[in-house]
């Protein structure tokens, strides 16, 4: 895992406006969670389901576990910051893509975590990651927060080019080691 982190003061928003236009021009808006009408259960159905299915697809060397619905309404609704997540919806108005923005970091003055950022298969390609990025950074700032840090995984060979395009710094990795033990019953039955 690579953790990253983006000084806000120094983005140059202007450098991606061509991005930003032919997102645009697909005619896919970012919006606010918060913009997108009451979050009942149809509505956190509906970003679970998204959720779910980025996490599925997030290139890692082991599968993501996707907690179910009930355990993540329990675990997440609580974190859950409207106003920091940011939603990509298609013109049909299916929502295809989203980036979040948690809880201030403590250990870290002024630096907000930049979670799950991520878009379905058929709008991959096209800059909307990198607008949900940008969506997230400009709010981050507007808020008055100085950094974002955001962790992805080393195969994630997509975030990570998008996070150097938008001038994150990476720091030292971190590296998981497993290993598989077999219990004292399955040796002996191997015979050994």
């Amino acid at each position: 895992m690579w953790q990253s982190t983006l000084d806000l003061r120094t983005l140059d928003f202007a450098r991606f406006t061509e991005t930003e236009a032919r997102v645009s021009a697909w005619g896919v808006t970012i919006r606010p969670l918060s913009e997108l009408g009451g979050f009942d259960e149809a509505q956190q159905r509906r970003l679970y389901t998204l959720v779910a299915a980025l996490l599925n697809d997030v290139p890692s060397t082991t599968p993501v576990s996707v907690w179910p619905f009930a355990v993540w309404q329990q675990r997440v609704l609580d974190r859950l910051n409207p106003e920091g997540l940011f939603i990509a919806v298609a013109p049909n108005g299916d929502w295809v893509g989203l980036s979040e923005l948690y809880l201030p970091i403590a250990t870290r003055p002024g630096t907000l975590h930049n979670g799950l950022t991520g878009v379905l298969q058929p709008w991959r390609g096209h800059g909307v990651a990198l607008a949900l990025k940008l969506a997230a950074a400009r709010a981050a700032l507007e808020r008055g927060f100085t950094h974002s840090r955001t962790g992805n995984h080393s195969s994630n060979r997509p975030m990570l080019a998008v996070n150097d395009r938008l001038g994150f710094v990476r720091e030292g990795a971190r590296v998981t080691l497993r290993r598989e033990l077999q219990s004292k019953s399955a040796t002996a039955r191997a015979g050994t």
